[in-house]
């Protein structure tokens, strides 16, 4: 049973060719069961604002304009995007006019509250644009390999190298095509 609204599958589940079942709860699919220690992150996002570096985000949104001008110069008309580390939006939310109405874009983050948090400011736009939110650990992202025209990460590995010694562009390269663009801004 799925719940619909505006075209848009809220509840239900996605079931693939492998078997694997995924839950999609509030707009969200999601790729962990147990829901609840997947909901364990609660961020303040007025918190996370005050305790973040200037140098910081003066970068983050040098790497925005950056993104920003490349959306502008290439064809995105039926091609695939995935940001790594989605977050609170800041890049999705800075592009979102640019991206072509046709693109498929996938906000990839654990942290789910992150995603209903940006979900509900993008429900808010006057367009809609093909998103869908993952939430999912970088090494269990259920995307076809080869299927990615586009990779933002948009510090998505220098945050995933915070935690972890393996380098997460080396997991997920699968899912780039062959001929697909990297985008990144790294700390």
């Amino acid at each position: 049973m799925y719940s619909y609204v505006d075209n848009e599958i809220i509840e239900g589940e996605l079931t693939c060719s492998c078997g694997k079942c995924y839950p999609i709860i509030n707009g969200i699919l999601h790729t962990k069961q147990n829901l609840e220690e997947e909901n364990n992150n609660i961020v303040n996002i007025h918190d996370y604002i005050l305790e973040t570096p200037q140098e910081y985000i003066d970068r983050l949104y040098s790497s925005i304009g950056l993104g920003y001008k490349m959306l502008s110069q290439i064809d995105q008309k039926g091609k695939v995007a995935m940001e790594l580390g989605t977050g609170l939006g800041v890049f999705l939310r800075n592009i979102f006019d640019e991206l072509d109405d046709e693109m498929i874009y996938f906000a990839i983050d654990h942290n789910v509250y992150y995603h209903e948090f940006l979900r509900e400011i993008i429900s808010r736009a006057d367009k809609k644009k093909k998103i869908v939110f993952i939430a999912s650990d970088f090494l269990s992202i259920p995307i076809k390999e080869q299927s990615i025209d586009y990779i933002f990460d948009i510090a998505g590995t220098s945050n995933y190298s915070f935690e972890h010694s393996a380098f997460l562009l080396d997991f997920v390269d699968k899912y780039s095509k062959e001929k697909s663009v990297l985008m990144g801004g790294y700390l």
